[in-house]
């Protein structure tokens, strides 16, 4: 028996606990050493973290309330400007721009930009004769030539009769408004045969002294406003006022004159007064004719210019026009009947000639004759055709007149809702581009019948592409081109939105 001693027995005594040992796992890197209680930095750490994710989360929720009524908003938006692209700008949709260099046969068809972009600047009147002036002290204002009563419609009358120029500008405006159709503006020959210079008679016929006394017709004697304003007054339910104005072309001129070139430019802004032109001397010519009115015929029935520009609104267009530059028709709510012919002259004219017709919910019908003299210089001469409309159809006949070679035409013809007929002999050799969106709506070119003892197998049609949407090739001696310019090739585009377009050929001969 071995007896310690009492130091080694203070070294032996059990611990306080005498429960089996627990061994804690080793502190991991990012957890607390207490499964109970966390040290106090991630303590902290918790308690910010928590913070963070409560304090916010109301406005979270609201801002996305926020965006999700923002996306529904921004769709909303993009379908009404769908909607409203496709429907308003479909024809641009439609269109390509033309490229500047060389096009190949197997290239889309490229829709030529607007041929006829007018400047109505170079025809400076004002429309509704707000730049009209009562107080202009350089013109000459009312001296009647005669004042009288006709007995027996008791109606008043004042006239007044000018001599005018060759070779001069003449401007003719008016201030009439109010809806109600004041009279008659006419260009036609003198019956007087004894005449030698184009004169301007002004008559007024009046229910009362009032109605007289306040319709002023002026003077202005200077360039380059020379020509004449007629002040107007309203018209009640109870006046009568109509007024009669012409001018008369003198039958025969002396030798002396520049005729045919009687006066260098005319030009109109009579809104509400029908303007015709009829009976004019067989050898009259303009260089500019310049015509405008509101919600009044302009009536043409045969002229020759090197310049014709006529503009209107609710009214039709119509007459016979030679025309040796360009000729603009353009109107809305009225129709267009138009026989043009396109004369070009090799020494003195330019090598493009435009004719434009648009108007709005009325049909176009025209027949467009191209006319030049035998050309052996490049480029040969260019014939332009812009014809518009809407909700309405088109009608065009266009032919070479029997003296003129083959020429370089192009054509754009387009409406929306009405059907597109396009008729031209076999001169023309180019491309040619049908198009139709409509449902149940085709695309149609009819070939003319030729003679094969005739043609020898030298005219023949090239298609690339034959549907009912969309026909397009090639019409021309030999085959079609594998490059080519635009601008040195005939083109014919026809497009017809929501009808049918048709073309076709006919024989020259």
């Amino acid at each position: 028996m071995i007896v310690l001693d009492e130091e080694d027995q203070q070294h032996l005594k059990p611990f306080a606990s005498s429960g089996p040992t627990l061994r804690l796992p080793e502190r991991a890197a990012d957890h607390p050493t207490s499964l109970l209680l966390p040290d106090y930095e991630t303590s902290q750490a918790l308690h910010d973290s928590s913070h963070l994710d409560k304090t916010p989360r109301r406005l979270r929720r609201r801002r996305r309330a926020l965006d999700s009524q923002f996306c529904k908003a921004s769709l909303a938006a993009l379908v009404v400007y769908i909607v409203i692209t496709i429907s308003v700008g479909l024809p641009f949709i439609l269109r390509k721009s033309p490229k500047s260099s060389d096009d190949t046969a197997d290239d889309q068809p490229l829709l030529l930009s607007r041929l006829s972009q007018v400047d109505w600047e170079d025809f400076p009147l004002d429309q509704e004769g707000s730049n009209m002036s009562e107080t202009d002290q350089s013109q000459i204002c009312n001296e009647w030539d005669s004042m009288d009563e006709t007995k027996s419609s008791h109606q008043l009358t004042a006239s007044r009769a000018f001599r005018l120029d060759f070779n001069d500008i003449l401007t003719i405006r008016s201030n009439a408004a109010g809806g109600v159709n004041y009279g008659n503006l006419t260009f036609c020959s003198n019956p007087d045969e004894t005449a030698t210079d184009p004169i301007l008679l002004f008559t007024a016929y009046s229910s009362n002294p009032r109605l007289r006394n306040d319709v002023k017709v002026c003077y202005h004697p200077t360039k380059p406003t020379r020509g004449f304003d007629f002040f107007l007054p309203p018209i009640e339910s109870t006046d009568d006022l109509d007024l009669d104005i012409r001018i008369l072309f003198p039958v025969n001129t002396p030798s002396s004159s520049t005729y045919p070139f009687a006066l260098q430019r005319i030009s109109t802004s009579m809104p509400y007064f029908f303007q015709h032109l009829r009976d004019l001397p067989s050898d009259l010519s303009f260089r500019e004719l310049s015509l405008q009115g509101v919600q009044s015929e302009i009536f043409v029935e045969d002229v020759t210019a090197e310049k014709v520009a006529i503009k209107s609104s609710s009214a039709p267009i119509h007459g016979r026009f030679n025309v040796s530059n360009s000729i603009v028709l353009d109107t809305i709510a009225g129709y267009i009947d138009a026989d043009v012919t396109l004369f070009h002259n090799p020494s003195s004219g330019p090598r493009q000639l435009l004719c434009a017709m648009d108007t709005g919910n009325e049909r176009i019908s025209a027949d467009i004759v191209l006319h030049s003299q035998a050309f052996t210089s490049t480029p040969q001469p260019l014939f332009l055709a812009d014809v518009r409309t809407f909700n309405a159809p088109i009608d065009l006949n266009i032919r070479h007149h029997s003296s003129t070679p083959p020429s370089l035409f192009h054509l754009q013809a387009e409406t929306t809702s009405g059907h597109l007929e396009v008729t031209i002999d076999t001169k023309y050799t180019g491309w040619f581009d049908l198009q139709s969106k409509g449902v149940d709506r085709s695309t149609k070119v009819n070939e003319e019948r030729i003679d094969a003892a005739q043609n020898s197998g030298s005219r023949g049609y090239h298609y690339s592409r034959l549907s009912k949407e969309r026909t397009y090739g090639w019409v021309g001696a030999g085959g079609m081109p594998s490059t080519f310019k635009r601008s040195e090739v005939g083109n014919l585009e026809v497009l017809s939105l929501l009808n049918d377009a048709t073309l076709t050929f006919v024989d020259s001969s």
